[in-house]
């Protein structure tokens, strides 16, 4: 019986392409951003499970089910309401829910979502808001002009908790992340005194100048934890924040003047070189100032967006004017916007040293959001107008918008190189104000758009059309594996990707993998085999249990490893082996060339029945003692019993042993002694028998003695010449009980 065994080290080299395949597009009534702000909030998010989070606002009543059903909603009074909606990982209506009051006509709200699914956002409110969007009431009155709000529901849309954050002046919550713990940071700006602790404790916060900016961190609770402010004698706003895996903090936005960006008992100040500069900013996750690093020209320039990769990297996108050096420590990496203003992207390391930055134009454009998967590919989304080239280096990719404004989606790779960017518009103006990432890759945005537009970015079309003079859309791309290189080396034979062929020599071949939604994959295969050898051995038995086996293998190999089935081994090519026991044996023969690293392995397994390991010889030692009734000696009888047997008598008297196998001893006290007979086959079989003898011993002795050992026994019969003479009394008799039997015996 045979069974083979092949090893190999398949995957060399691979490349593969990637192409974005759209997926689905939903609208629902309602906006997401103030059209006289340029700081689009991060209204999008996306939970483990790839459902969808929004928030905006709506006036009016709004059918917020993008599908068949209907699920309407009334604002309550004449002024918007904030939403929050979720969709599943099809773009299915799950859930929706408002929270009423006085918003001042329109609030730019942030959303994000913690581990365990929970929702939380933040933005501003005025006057008095029920935060509980289902039959309950949880009412926060704002104290001044706008009061920041931050609220937590769970999964399913349930109230959790509520907190508002202010003072007299106008206070804003724009953007929200939420830490593996579940601890909550929002930063923003604010203006005069603000008590920072939304519960019973105060924590005052002093604004230097117009606005400052603010970072806040409470626990999963809605407790305080912290909050630290930024700010010089100007206008000062952060628009966007982001934490990486250690918990720290980053925050970007606008600065004016010199501000001192330690917010703690130290100074670091940056002075702003134009009209406004961008700022970045790291803390701990105590609140404890780490870096912060200005970037700009001498005009006004901007941070919309931040995020940071598991590396602690830290991209950054928004808007500049002019020429500006976003290289921000001593070197200098100039960029020089082609348009009104142009978007950039930019790269700084954990330690805030530059690595790479980017711009795309010409035109008035804006890069809103920014988002990054686990290999550090950077995904962007924002408005342009006319042609725009959205290659960042040599190379060019131009897209035209269809009417004023159009949507873009774009994609760099780690080191900014260009990858890919897709364009989504209609006849009117279309904004898209968030991106992110799901685990699979999966690309989502989310923005406004009017009359009807073609939602697929590629030669398909998808149109929706708005319900209301503006709605909102939710975008999915699916971006999948269209192409690929693999280069591979294995042994005799390799079966495809998608299990649809079997190749046996060198060669390129293609393999095609379908995919449900459209997006095959074409792969190229490199192929190389390599011949491995084939195992085979016979074997001879050469009785008593040992058996030869030739090692008669073919082909290329330099090691042999054989396994008896018993538990014993061998390396050698061809062996001998004995076996110590009959039965049934699996013996395998297993060969590898080892002269490279692509291992090619193969084996032989044959059952050998073994009949011939001879049966163990049994022996036992013995003697029987008799008194010699005419002396004062013992005979003793050597009654040990096997074949080819030495003898070893032990005398225990400490006298030499004896070899003989009947010898005669002479003991010169009556002991008692420990008499030994040890007796060996030669086979394997060794016995001993000991008893005792002499004084107290089995045969009694009171003073020296002689034993003489015989090989026969000292009577085999009886003849007529010998007489029994007995004596027997039985008392009392009658008996009762107890009966008493006297004898005397004679030969």
């Amino acid at each position: 019986m045979k069974k083979k065994l092949l090893f190999s080290l398949l995957l060399i080299a691979s490349n593969f392409g990637y192409s974005q395949t759209f997926e689905w597009a939903k609208n629902t009534g309602g906006m997401l951003n103030c059209d006289y702000e340029d700081f689009p909030r991060r209204a999008l998010a996306i939970d483990g499970g790839g459902n969808t989070y929004i928030i905006g606002t709506f006036f009016g009543t709004v059918d917020f089910d993008p599908g068949p059903g209907t699920y309407l909603l009334t604002s309550i009074g004449f002024t918007p309401d904030i939403f929050i909606s979720k969709l599943d990982v099809n773009g299915n209506f799950v859930w929706t829910k408002s929270f009423g009051g006085n918003f001042n006509g329109c609030t730019n709200s942030s959303i994000t979502i913690d581990n365990s699914g929970n929702v939380y956002s933040t933005g501003y409110f005025n006057g008095t808001v029920d935060f509980d969007p289902n039959v309950g009431t949880y009412n926060l009155t704002a104290l001044g002009g706008d009061d920041i709000f931050i609220s937590k529901l769970d999964a399913n849309g349930n109230f959790l908790w509520a907190k508002s954050i202010g003072g007299s002046n106008s206070d804003d919550g724009r953007s929200i992340v939420a830490d593996n713990s579940g601890n909550v940071y929002t930063t923003g700006k604010f203006q005069g005194t603000v008590d920072f602790d939304p519960n019973a404790g105060t924590y005052n916060l002093t604004a230097l100048g117009g606005n400052d900016i603010f970072i806040s961190k409470l626990d999963a609770n809605g407790n305080f934890v912290w909050a630290k402010s930024i700010g010089g004698s100007n206008w000062d706003e952060s628009y966007s924040i982001s934490i990486d895996n250690s918990g720290n903090i980053y925050t970007t936005g606008k600065f004016l003047g010199t501000v001192d960006f330690d917010p703690n008992a130290g100074t670091y100040n940056l002075t702003a070189l134009g009209s406004s500069d961008i700022f970045i900013s790291k803390l701990d996750a105590n609140g404890n100032f780490v870096w912060a690093k200005n970037i700009g020209g001498s005009n006004s320039d901007g941070g919309h967006s931040i995020v940071a990769d598991n590396s602690g990297n830290v991209y950054t996108t928004g808007k500049f004017y002019g020429t500006v050096d976003f290289d921000p420590n001593a070197g200098t990496y100039n960029l020089t916007a082609l348009g009104g203003n142009d978007i950039f992207i930019s790269k700084l390391d954990t330690n805030g040293n530059f690595i790479w930055a980017k711009n795309i134009g010409p035109a008035s454009n804006n890069n809103y959001s920014i988002a990054v998967d686990i290999s550090g590919n950077i995904y962007s989304t924002g408005e342009f107008i006319n042609t725009f080239d959205f290659d960042p280096n040599a190379g060019t990719y131009n897209l035209t918008s269809s009417g004023g404004y159009d949507i873009f989606i774009s994609k760099l790779d780690a080191n900014g190189n260009f990858v890919w960017a897709k364009n989504i518009g209609g006849s009117n103006s279309e904004e898209s104000y968030s991106i992110a990432i799901d685990n699979l890759e999966n690309i989502y945005t989310c923005g406004n758009f009017s009359n009807t537009v073609d939602f697929d970015p590629d030669t398909g079309t998808f149109n929706l059309t708005s319900i209301d003079s503006l709605d909102i859309f939710i975008h999915k791309i699916n971006q999948c594996n269209t192409s690929g290189i693999i280069s591979t080396i294995t042994c005799n034979s390799y079966t495809s990707p998608s299990g649809n062929y079997t190749w046996t020599a060198t060669g390129n071949y293609t393999d095609t993998i379908p995919n449900a939604i459209g997006c095959d994959s074409i792969i190229t295969i490199n192929l190389t085999i390599i011949p491995s050898g084939i195992a085979n051995y016979t074997f001879t038995d050469n009785g008593n249990g040992n058996y030869s086996f030739i090692n008669t293998s073919i082909g290329i190999f330099n090691q042999s490893h054989w396994a008896f089935g018993d538990g014993n081994t061998s390396t050698i090519i061809s062996t001998n082996h004995t076996f110590s026991a009959n039965g049934t044996f699996a013996v395998v023969l297993t060969i590898n060339d080892s002269t490279t690293t692509n291992s090619c392995v193969d084996f032989y397994l044959d059952t050998i029945i073994v009949t011939t390991v001879p049966s163990p010889v049994v022996c036992a030692s013995g003697f029987v003692m008799h008194p010699d009734t005419t002396s004062n000696d013992v005979t003793i009888v050597n009654s040990s019993t096997g074949n080819n047997l030495t003898y070893l008598w032990n005398f225990g008297d400490g006298s030499p042993t004896s070899s003989l196998q009947n010898p005669t001893h002479t003991y010169t006290t009556s002991g008692p002694f420990y008499l030994c007979l040890t007796v060996d086959d030669g086979a394997g079989c060794v016995d001993m028998y000991c008893d005792s003898i002499g004084e107290n011993g089995v045969v009694f002795k009171t003073g020296g003695f002689t034993i003489n050992v015989i090989g026969t026994p000292i009577i085999t019969g009886l003849d007529n010449n010998l007489e029994l003479n007995s004596d027997i009394n039985i008392y009392p008799n009658p008996t009762s009980n107890q009966l008493t039997i006297d004898t005397e015996l004679k030969l």
